[in-house]
C-alpha cells in the first residue's frame, strides 16, 4: 500500500497549478506564479537538528 506523503502531494498539485499559470493569457493571474509553495519554507538539507551553544 502506497500512500504518498502530505508534502508530495502537495508538490504535485503546486507543479500542476503553477504549470497552468506560465500558460494563462491573463497577465495578473501570471503574477501569481511562484517558484515555491507560499507559506512553505524550503527544506535545509544540511540541517541536523537545533545548535546549542
Amino acid at each position: 500500500l502506497h500512500i504518498p506523503k502530505v508534502t508530495e502531494t502537495a508538490n504535485l498539485y503546486y507543479s500542476k497549478f503553477r504549470n497552468r499559470l506560465q500558460n494563462h493569457p491573463n497577465p495578473h493571474i501570471k503574477k501569481l506564479l511562484s517558484i515555491s509553495i507560499p507559506g512553505n519554507p524550503q527544506e535545509d538539507s544540511n540541517d541536523n537538528g537545533p545548535v546549542i551553544l
